[in-house]
């Protein structure tokens, strides 16, 4: 299952063509089901990643989801003389982790994934790091992240300004800042196909006025936010992709993201069949899948 939760605030302005604020991804667990989230926020009000920082031996510890404030704290701590960060991370923000991406890089930090990095911390932290680092039976998880979400058009009717001046910013600098690392952004589409369900329904929510609103057309959907948007209103919506796989992730191996200009990969230790992935799988989650290079 595919969760996207948007709130408050012009939250149509989230999908690819038509935001003002850009999405944050979070990727985590509920229950039996690994859910991909989507969120937009007005304030840095989510629970940032927490920190541990080693002065002596000049070492970051970093565990946790990633938010746009995020990249303040790290900066103060890369300030102070960082040379390595480890990072066991879900995800988050993608603002807020190309931005601390963009410092990594440019400081030729070593990140060390411990466990797990997921999502937005696969698709910017560790493609951007100088140098790079998986400790044993650790994960890196890629799932397209919004390169596989497709967009919802917009219309003449819900489109501001500032909404498409602020997406279209983002996508230049993203597609910039990958240029510069020479990465090839379609690993990223690769993984979303690789991962995506083969059969999905999408059932569309809104928080508007005090009542809840669900819509299974997508263009009802839409009418109904442009209302809301032109005049004005607060909601939050939720957008719920249902298929036939969840709970899993794209485990590439060292050799394909070479291929794709993933540089400085110091150590990289990899199962070394299906069966050992299926194991490896099952230390984040009992239900979590991973698809890896066999």
């Amino acid at each position: 299952m595919y969760h996207i939760s948007l709130s408050p605030d012009a939250v149509l302005k989230v999908l690819p063509s038509v935001s003002n604020k850009v999405m944050e991804m979070n990727f985590f667990k509920i229950g039996k089901t690994l859910v991909f989230s989507f969120w937009l926020f007005l304030s840095d009000s989510a629970m940032s990643a927490t920190y541990e920082f080693d002065s002596e031996n000049k070492l970051l510890r970093m565990t946790g989801e990633i938010v746009d404030a995020d990249a303040k704290p790290m900066l103060a701590y890369l300030r102070q003389g960082v040379e390595t960060i480890i990072v066991r991370s879900g995800g988050g923000s993608v603002v807020g982790a190309l931005a601390m991406a963009k410092e990594i890089n440019k400081r030729k930090i070593h990140l060390i994934v411990d466990r797990y990095c997921m999502s937005s911390c696969a698709n910017y932290l560790f493609v951007a790091a100088y140098r790079k680092s998986l400790l044993p039976e650790s994960v890196l998880g890629f799932h397209g992240g919004i390169y596989g979400i497709a967009p919802i058009e917009e219309s003449r009717s819900n489109r501001t300004k500032a909404s498409s001046v602020s997406m279209s910013a983002f996508w230049r600098e993203d597609d910039a800042f990958f240029k510069v690392i020479g990465f090839n952004k379609e690993l990223l589409k690769r993984s979303h196909e690789l991962t995506a369900p083969a059969i999905q329904t999408t059932t569309y929510k809104v928080s508007a006025r005090g009542e809840n609103y669900t819509f299974d057309s997508e263009n009802e959907f839409k009418d109904f936010l442009g209302d809301l948007i032109q005049k004005k209103e607060k909601f939050g919506i939720s957008i719920t992709v249902n298929g036939t796989s969840d709970s899993i992730a794209y485990f590439p191996d060292e050799k394909t993201l070479s291929r794709y200009g993933v540089k400085g990969i110091e150590a990289y230790p990899y199962p070394k069949d299906k069966q050992e992935m299926d194991l490896l799988a099952k230390t984040v989650d009992e239900k979590f899948q991973l698809i890896g290079d066999f």
